[in-house]
């Protein structure tokens, strides 16, 4: 008998292939991935994101993903292709120390530089807010 199991990326496949939606199958990023992602505070307000990651994975997370509005430390210098929900992809050299505001935001990012990536990212909880997804 052989047996074997799906990817990640396979089983968010096949569940689309029965009309499942990727909404439905995101999940909080600091529970899929706690490797990454660590909540380091968190109130009514905000919730604080330390992102770690090592040489060759992630930026900011896995595949196609969504952040709510947030701001962003950059701890470490980055340089990442983004791109983003309707596919327009530009490539940007992020100097550590730098903080920036997003809006809510879908997209993909692929890590350049060949080393980790390390940013706190702030979320910001309005009305809209939900958790940011390690991967859609």
């Amino acid at each position: 008998m052989h047996t074997s199991t799906l990817s990640r990326r396979q089983l968010v496949a096949l569940l689309g292939a029965f009309g499942v939606a990727p909404e439905a199958l995101a999940q909080d990023a600091a529970k899929v991935d706690p490797r990454n992602f660590r909540i380091v505070f968190e109130n009514d307000r905000v919730r604080v994101l330390d992102y770690a990651s090592t040489s060759g994975s992630g930026v900011c997370g896995v595949g196609k993903h969504w952040h709510p509005a947030h701001v962003t430390v950059q701890l470490t210098p980055l340089k990442l292709r983004l791109t983003d929900d309707t596919g327009k992809a530009k490539v940007l050299d992020v100097p550590a120390g730098v903080i920036f505001w997003e809006d809510a935001v879908t997209h993909t990012t692929e890590n350049l530089a060949g080393a980790g990536a390390h940013a706190c990212v702030i979320e910001i909880k309005d009305a809209k807010w939900k958790p940011a997804t390690g991967t859609a």
